[in-house]
């Protein structure tokens, strides 16, 4: 199979190595094979959108093959290409926002996150659940031979999980220690008899796979899905109720308390991850499902309307100036695209309300929303359809209005916290 992948830095050299012929575009500084080549999109997103464009009529893929690497690559001018595409998206309990927009694009979506699946299916049929894998060769090292007892590898960025710090802090405090720092984890986790693992977001992460491949014992936290699919808790590794500091000090004196009980569980563990879990099994898989696709795009005025609604949210986030302003620019471009399409598209309508909400056209946005209240039905447009109508009530004054909206909508969406928010905010 010939494919063509963007940002696919971690899957390319494993699909070469299973005999598929792959032209990878990554970011400046990946390339390392003939056939590599480089884009900044960061800095010049519409030279990425031609390089794109270059490869694919010279390549002639057969599929291209987007992976999410958790940064803004919503506009590649992938729309408008008719060759098959598939998406691997890793990180949709982070930014769901957009990722949500981003799935019409394509003919073929893989999800890492299990509970995303369905909600993904929404917006795009074909939805594949791809749990992440084992990167490395798994070798078992004897705990006997290993040097510590507990360690954490991942981001220690206070603001960006402080969560996790408060977990640490409070383990230590228990009289706890723990090597945590940051980097590469497959030396660390070859060395360590226990791996900690908490999640960023009720997700199954990659740090689930590595610390299960280097024959440590793996402490996570419980997350809502997927655990059960790679092992009994309890059993093949170990469970800590979220945030819960003295319980994971619990499972880990445990451990540490019974080291050929936990010795065993962990290498119980690596034989079925080096049996089943690595990148190539999942390659496998992900081919497999290419090979018997049969690609139906959606309706032109549906995708271009989607990709409006993500670059209009990705226009709001700490993106610098000129970045956040090609967002902004892209959504307003692409809903009228879609309109022009498809005359009345809802998420086309919508993300042109909230650029006028921006720059403080609130009497536009609202004459623009007002017409489409019902016609799409699904709970996530009607969810922010409420809380924007509501919002730009609010700014023109008509705070009544504005407070029997959100009432409303607090019915049909209980607890929801944009709703909430406002609610408290304009009073009673």
């Amino acid at each position: 199979m010939r494919i063509l992948t963007l940002g696919a830095k971690m899957l390319t050299d494993f699909l070469r190595q299973q005999g598929h012929e792959v032209m990878a575009l990554g970011v400046p500084g990946s390339s390392h094979h003939p056939q590599d080549a480089e884009t900044d999109f960061l800095r010049t997103p519409l030279s990425a959108r031609a390089a794109i464009q270059r490869l694919n009529d010279g390549f002639r893929p057969d599929w291209i093959l987007q992976v999410d690497d958790s940064s803004p690559l919503p506009h590649l001018g992938l729309e408008n290409l008719g060759t098959p595409k598939a998406w691997y998206a890793i990180d949709s309990h982070l930014h769901w926002e957009w990722h949500r927009h981003y799935a019409p694009v394509f003919d073929v979506v893989f999800c890492v996150q299990k509970n995303r699946v369905r909600d993904l299916a929404c917006f795009r049929d074909r939805v594949e659940w791809l749990p992440p894998a084992f990167l490395a060769e798994p070798v078992f090292l004897p705990w006997n031979g290993r040097e510590h007892d507990l360690s954490f590898v991942g981001t220690l960025n206070p603001a960006l999980n402080p969560e996790r710090i408060a977990l640490l802090n409070g383990l230590k405090s228990l009289g706890q220690p723990i090597h945590a720092v940051q980097g590469d984890c497959h030396a660390v986790y070859r060395n360590s008899r226990l791996v900690l693992n908490q999640s960023a977001g009720d997700d199954l992460n990659f740090r689930f796979f590595e610390a299960m491949g280097n024959g440590a014992l793996l402490i996570t936290d419980r997350i809502s899905h997927s655990l059960e699919d790679f092992g009994e808790p309890g059993k093949d590794f170990l469970v800590y109720e979220k945030g819960d500091a003295a319980d994971l000090r619990d499972r880990v004196l445990w451990a540490l308390d019974h080291p050929v009980e936990a010795e065993a569980m962990a290498r119980r563990c690596q034989i079925r991850v080096a049996a089943s879990h690595r990148m190539a099994h999942r390659m496998d898989r992900l081919t497999e499902v290419l090979a018997g696709a049969m690609p139906a795009p959606s309706p032109r005025g549906h995708v271009l309307a989607h990709l409006a609604a993500a670059h209009e949210h990705l226009s709001r986030l700490d993106y610098p100036g000129p970045l956040a302003e090609f967002f902004a620019l892209e959504a307003g471009r692409l809903a009228m695209a879609a309109l022009e399409s498809s005359p009345g598209e809802p998420y086309a309508l919508m993300a042109l309300a909230q650029l006028d909400l921006e720059k403080g056209r609130y009497a536009e946005a609202l004459a623009r929303l007002e017409p489409e209240g019902g016609r799409e039905a699904s709970p996530e447009y009607r969810r922010r359809y409420v809380f924007l109508r509501a919002l730009l009530l609010a700014h023109l004054g008509r705070v009544p209005q504005a407070r029997a909206v959100v009432r409303t909508g607090l019915l049909e969406f209980p607890g929801e916290p944009d709703l909430a928010r406002l609610d408290q905010a304009l009073g009673r």
